[in-house]
């Protein structure tokens, strides 16, 4: 019998077969885990992601072939299938000094490299993912701001959060001491994208170098717009790449949990870390460290809601639906053109995927 014969052969009566992101996951918002075993941080790897241990992933990020990468506080790079197999694929345990991956945050991919924005060395890495070569893109192992113009390779950062690359090869990240949202240009300088480097909530509607911020952090691009994880104020704000103004989109910058089912600009957000879009940018989702949440917006109407998490710390099991779903400090999150969404449980230890039609 082919192939597509035996499926509808099988899926006869029963609901959702036959859908992608049933056949290949599980029923959509039902929550998996593929990394790590809960509550038992470590380094071992067994044949499976969800037989190896983690230690506190934070950075994810997917490639275009499908594959999860993933950063953990064992100073690892991961990769792991779409089968579940889970790859080390750099790991600086015998290096103890700044000239190596020491406290990974936010990543991104470009073409077949990572970028790692890395808090512990402040630096910015690029991790080439075919002959895993390490090399600087920005800092000096030293802690500190620098001013625009200045060579991103012979100058200190402060901290950086996470990291993204714009259309137009502009790679920005987040630098978290430094208040402000730094370039690395094409010709290898430094510049500033947002924030004025003093830490404050203001500045909506004008131009985001003029804005100030607070401890940023997550990053996520779509089309001409930059959504940033404005952590220190419990906000999330966006920059129109176009215009170069910012304004605040989620949160009314006091820590807190509340306003779901309502108007985004109305609720308080608990420490919101990490952000991402899903595919046709129509929904933003962030992670809430505070709230031990994912929360959710409708970016076309402005309604916030908990797409994940409980708000309890203590793990509750495998394949629970995501509003059921214990989560311990979420610190990261992604999303892929396949239809499935991953969120790093930093301090479960555990990273999960789940079908989201987006």
């Amino acid at each position: 019998m082919r192939s597509g014969a035996l499926l509808v052969a099988l899926c006869a009566g029963v609901t959702g077969c036959g859908d992608p992101l049933v056949v290949l996951g599980d029923l959509p918002n039902q929550m998996r885990i593929i990394a790590g075993v809960a509550d038992q941080p470590g380094t071992r790897v067994d044949s499976s992601g969800a037989a190896s241990e983690l230690q506190s992933p934070t950075g994810l990020a997917v490639r275009d072939n499908g594959d999860l990468i993933a950063v953990d506080h064992a100073r690892r790079v991961l990769s792991v299938s779409q089968s579940g197999r889970l790859t080390v694929l750099y790991h600086g345990q015998d290096c103890f000094d700044r000239s190596c991956v020491k406290q990974p945050q936010g990543i991104a991919v470009q073409g077949e490299a990572l970028l790692i924005a890395d808090n512990g060395s402040d630096r910015i890495w690029r991790f080439d993912l075919q002959t895993r070569a390490l090399t600087s893109v920005a800092g000096t192992g030293v802690n500190g701001s620098s001013a625009d113009g200045s060579v991103a390779i012979q100058s200190p950062v402060a901290n950086p959060g996470d990291v993204v690359v714009l259309p137009d090869g502009r790679i920005v990240f987040s630098e978290r001491a430094g208040h402000m949202l730094r370039t690395i240009n094409p010709d290898g300088r430094l510049g500033t994208l947002a924030g004025t480097g003093l830490a404050g909530y203001s500045g909506d509607n004008g131009p985001a170098t003029a804005a100030r911020l607070d401890s940023p952090t997550g990053l996520a691009i779509a089309g001409g717009s930059l959504y940033v994880a404005d952590y220190g104020n419990s906000v999330i704000r966006l920059i129109d790449l176009g215009s170069g103004t910012i304004r605040t989109v989620a949160g009314i910058g006091t820590a807190g949990y509340s306003g779901d089912n309502g108007p985004a600009l109305e609720a308080k957000l608990d420490r919101p870390w990490a952000v991402e879009l899903s595919p046709d940018a129509a929904t933003l989702f962030f992670t809430e460290v505070g709230s031990n949440r994912v929360r959710s917006v409708n970016l076309n109407v402005g309604i916030i809601s908990t797409f994940a998490g409980t708000g309890d710390t203590d793990f509750n099991g495998n394949g629970r639906a995501a509003g059921e779903t214990a989560l311990y400090s979420p610190f990261g999150i992604t999303a892929s053109p396949q239809g499935f969404l991953y969120i790093a449980d930093t301090l479960h230890h555990l990273i999960w995927r789940t079908p989201v039609r987006f």
